[in-house]
């Protein structure tokens, strides 16, 4: 689609700013209902079960990562090795 078709279409406009309008009477009376004001600072906290699990995620990465780097080690060190068997 082209902006330029719609930059002058009355109903378009009438429509995305009446669509906005409702988003943002939601958004405001949603927070109304949860007890949110101006005041209100949100602050996230992370359990010690997800800290637990994210842990054991960057741990089973790393070890994969060593395997990764030793399996790719081996098969360089058997390509040269029958190479220079090869040689002889």
């Amino acid at each position: 689609l082209n902006t330029d078709e719609f930059k002058n279409n009355a109903t378009l406009r009438i429509a995305l700013r009446e669509s906005a309008k409702r988003n943002l009477f939601v958004r405001v009376n949603s927070c109304v209902v949860n007890g949110m004001d101006s005041n209100t600072r949100v602050v996230t906290i992370m359990p010690e079960w997800q800290k637990a699990i994210n842990t054991a995620e960057i741990s089973v990465g790393v070890i994969m990562g060593v395997c990764v780097l030793i399996t790719a080690g081996c098969w360089v060190f058997r390509f040269f090795d029958r190479r220079k068997n090869d040689g002889n």
